[in-house]
């Protein structure tokens, strides 16, 4: 299948929960040379973003050494993921839960592949407009955050279909595996 329709498929699925669900029955989209290509954009887009945002504010002396500071930010996002996802994985095949596990984390890799296609044009205004960087850095923080905040509203309703728990078990999770490693990773940053 071709790039084009395979990215107008992942479009289409960024936004239909039952669209997932179908694309994980019939192949397994996370080998597909499209979602890997969308992936590395959304780990490079992001890198280059939070240099940027750097580079701009000054946020953290142990990036300010160029190249360098580019590849510890990627390596860090690529192993946060990698992490993520092998809980992920792991605590499908502990419960059992393959398929409905496979829909969520499509829909992480969708919300990425999103996010880095945003991130490119972000990026590019950054670097090289005339628009001041603490405009571009509001949108494109706030962008990374309502990304954020979608993929865990859309998730909800899977969450829903797995079993009767309530709800503040699902708020539970959120808060402990999802905000909060970011919100250390921020701290990090802002104070090293």
């Amino acid at each position: 299948m071709s790039f084009p329709k395979r990215l107008a498929e992942f479009g289409t699925a960024f936004f239909s929960n039952r669209y997932i669900a179908q694309i994980t029955r019939e192949e397994n989209p996370f080998l597909n040379i499209s979602m890997i290509v969308l992936f590395l954009n959304y780990l490079i887009n992001m890198s280059i973003f939070i240099f940027l945002l750097n580079q701009s504010f000054g946020l953290n002396d142990l990036l300010n050494d160029g190249i360098r500071s580019f590849l510890l930010v990627l390596f860090l996002l690529l192993a946060f993921d990698v992490i993520k996802l092998f809980f992920y994985w792991y605590t499908a095949s502990v419960f059992k839960t393959e398929q409905e596990t496979s829909v969520q984390v499509l829909n992480l890799m969708l919300n990425r592949a999103g996010l880095g296609l945003f991130l490119v044009l972000s990026n590019l205004i950054f670097a090289y407009s005339g628009i001041s960087a603490q405009i571009v850095s509001i949108l494109g923080v706030s962008t990374v955050a309502l990304m954020f905040l979608y993929r865990l509203i859309k998730s909800i309703p899977d969450y829903h279909k797995q079993g009767s728990y309530p709800v503040h078990y699902f708020i539970l999770y959120i808060c402990t595996l999802e905000i909060s490693p970011i919100l250390i990773l921020g701290k990090y940053f802002v104070t090293v």
